[in-house]
């Protein structure tokens, strides 16, 4: 058995890593909407040119101050540590021999974290369109383990 100890100093890490997460998403919103206003405002700006066939004509629609690209792949790096630590809270639930319905819902939330994060690497924006049979194989994962989160919360 793990001593009360070893649960607390796992759970106080736990809890400092979660407000250095929610740090990092306020910068990561912060820095979308900054580049969201960016492009709006680069794409009024040539919207004229665009309308009158000049030189802009046919040219892509402005770049942001981050690309579409890295932007998601910063999203998905902090969704990584959230799957971290959602495993290291399933583990405190296995660990201090709690309900088996708060481990197997930790389970089942970190599965969906770490689903959404590939989602969201998967849907890039800049990379070849994604096979239909892909996209159908993620959306029975979702449907799944939505389904099993829900029966456990039912029947639990």
């Amino acid at each position: 058995m793990v001593s009360a100890r070893i649960i607390d100093a796992i759970r106080t890490f736990a809890d400092w890593t979660v407000i250095a997460l929610v740090g990092l998403l306020v910068f990561l919103v912060l820095l979308g909407l900054v580049n969201a206003v960016y492009v709006i405002f680069l794409t009024l700006r040539d919207r004229k040119a665009r309308l009158d066939g000049g030189e802009h004509a046919n040219a892509p629609l402005p770049n942001g101050v981050i690309s579409l690209y890295s932007y998601l792949h910063l999203l998905a790096d902090v969704l990584l540590v959230v799957v971290a630590v959602e495993l290291i809270e399933t583990l405190i639930a296995f660990l201090s021999r709690e309900s088996p319905k708060v481990y197997l819902t930790g389970v089942l939330g970190a599965a969906l974290v770490a689903l959404a994060r590939r989602i969201i690497v998967f849907f890039n924006p800049e990379a070849e369109n994604p096979h239909t049979a892909e996209m159908y194989a993620y959306a029975a994962l979702v449907a799944a383990l939505a389904g099993a989160y829900a029966a456990i919360q039912a029947f639990g």
